[in-house]
């Protein structure tokens, strides 16, 4: 995906937390934004990587919209050797 692209789409996300900061997302939300599967995001879950989520009620799982752009944001890189520092 074109960066400027991502950056344009961060940018837009941004904006819509600030009119509902506290906006709870169902995990398929999340694996359409990050352009992956439900399967694969369980999987960064198990492996402690991924943006931060929330267990409700013991099995449901959820992301704050916050937290999931904040994760997105900390995984732009300006070379591809650069390490996550998140």
């Amino acid at each position: 995906m074109n960066l400027d692209i991502q950056k344009m789409k961060v940018k837009l996300l941004k904006m819509e937390i600030m009119m509902d900061a506290n906006k709870a997302l169902k995990p398929a939300t999340v694996a359409e934004w990050l352009d992956t599967t439900v399967g694969a995001l369980a999987q960064m879950r198990y492996m402690g990587q991924g943006p931060k989520f929330v267990k409700i009620g013991g099995r449901s799982v959820r992301y704050m919209e916050a937290d999931v752009l904040s994760w997105i944001e900390a995984q732009t890189r300006q070379q591809t050797g650069e390490q996550v520092t998140a």
